[in-house]
């Protein structure tokens, strides 16, 4: 998660400028072969590096409704929405 720039909202997400030039052609080379990209999801580490913005109960799966809406998906975890901004990511990439 550590190359994702940028991640909320998650249809915004996108790699980091400086890692495209690397990440680029590992993602073509995986579609090229139709292999999977492992992810590793932490959402505490997000939650840890602002606690201010990410509330406890969204990063540890226990908030009760609806917490950020982007466009026509809701999100009641942190862990879809990194999928979600990983997913925006490499379609952008």
């Amino acid at each position: 998660m550590t190359l994702i720039g940028v991640s909320y909202p998650p249809s915004q997400g996108a790699f980091r400028d400086d890692v495209r030039a690397y990440i680029d052609p590992i993602i073509g080379f995986l579609v090229a072969v139709n292999a999977p990209l492992l992810v590793n999801v932490y959402p505490y580490f997000s939650y840890a590096g602002n606690p201010t913005d990410i509330s406890l109960a969204y990063a540890t799966f226990t908030s009760p409704g609806t917490v950020v809406t982007d466009g026509a998906y809701g999100y009641q975890n942190l862990f879809d929405a990194m999928v979600d901004a990983t997913y925006s990511a490499l379609e952008k990439a």
